[in-house]
């Protein structure tokens, strides 16, 4: 019988800690933007941007424009995703086009 009340137990807790997170405030909003940015800048200076992760920055940035801040948030998530996978595209790029070289 504990084991089943243990599940419950965890189970009640977890939907508590779910209920818990807030929607995202301007703070949220802020910090994601930063990190977005500084992913953007990173692929810069990588030679790789790619244009949707311009276009969620920018969005991102209009999001908080409008107190959207989950919007915001969201947006700013995707932006950073993109650079950091266009960073990697890069990254990946300087060394993998020496296996295509005829030897």
């Amino acid at each position: 019988m504990r084991r089943p009340m243990k599940h419950m137990a965890m189970a009640v807790l977890a939907l508590m800690l779910a209920g818990a997170a807030a929607a995202p405030d301007q703070a949220a909003a802020n910090a994601a933007l930063a990190t977005a940015r500084a992913a953007v800048a990173k692929a810069a200076a990588a030679g790789d941007q790619w244009s949707p992760t311009l276009a969620a920055l920018r969005a991102a940035t209009a999001a908080l424009g409008k107190a959207d801040y989950a919007g915001s948030v969201a947006a700013a998530n995707r932006a950073t995703r993109l650079a950091r996978l266009s960073v990697e595209q890069a990254t990946a790029q300087k060394t993998l086009w020496h296996n295509e070289v005829p030897k």
